[in-house]
């Protein structure tokens, strides 16, 4: 079978049935929080996270400017939410493994994080201080936010507010007030739908490489640095 006839790839149902989100919570673990269990459980992740979810623009970070400090930190969570070193589970997802953190109070708002998919959503209307969303990766209606979702605790490499028009990739939760954006960032503007859809391809055929099945959900919840990564070096090369 040659490359071409191979693609698109094609991810059989998931065996565990429809997803399921999560119930909502008043307020879910910050990125900071998933960065200092993170770096417990992989001290060195610091070396590469970076590179690994922002591309080209780790190399003009300033950590004394709280923009760019923000952009780190949601980098470095983002890796330990992800599948994106040698090791077959996140950061977190070993963390969680541990037979110590079976009583942790938080430990099921950290897997409800850790499940939740990265997806990639373009904003199309502002209401009042939230943002509506559409689904650019075609994940299950079940990810998809039906309200404006608030955005205000992303990462950015753009000089301005977040705008109509927008791309964002991010984690996106609910709580009792509606969704939140809990890690991720935006980037100005966006690219024409075929280069989602190579995104999209790309992340699936990692999948693969692990898994024999499973939903677009799931498939993002564990690679979504390589949207992140993608979406940053398209802004770079577009800036």
């Amino acid at each position: 079978m040659t490359q071409d006839e191979a693609l698109p790839w094609v991810l059989e149902p998931p065996h565990h049935g429809h997803p399921i989100p999560p119930a909502p919570m008043e307020r879910w673990p910050t990125a900071e929080a998933l960065v200092n269990i993170a770096c417990d459980i992989q001290p060195d992740i610091g070396d590469d996270a970076p590179d690994v979810a922002l591309g080209d623009w780790c190399d003009v970070m300033d950590v004394t400017r709280p923009a760019h400090k923000k952009l780190l930190v949601h980098a470095l969570a983002l890796c330990g939410l992800s599948c994106a070193g040698t090791e077959p589970t996140s950061p977190l997802r070993r963390f969680l493994n541990n037979g110590a953190q079976k009583k942790l109070p938080t430990r099921g708002a950290l897997s409800s994080v850790l499940r939740t998919p990265m997806g990639l959503w373009r904003v199309t209307e502002q209401c009042d201080d939230k943002w509506r969303l559409q689904d650019l990766i075609d994940m299950e209606p079940a990810w998809t936010p039906e309200g404006p979702v608030d955005l205000s605790a992303l990462a950015t490499v753009s000089s301005r507010p977040i705008a109509c028009g927008d791309t964002v990739c991010a984690r996106i939760l609910p709580t009792y007030e509606g969704h939140t954006a809990v890690i991720g960032f935006y980037v100005e503007g966006a690219p024409c739908e075929s280069v989602f859809e190579g995104w999209r391809q790309t992340v699936i055929a990692r999948h693969h490489q692990e898994r024999p099945n499973g939903s677009i959900g799931c498939a993002v919840s564990r690679h979504g640095h390589l949207l992140a990564r993608r979406l940053h070096q398209w802004a770079w090369h577009d800036a």
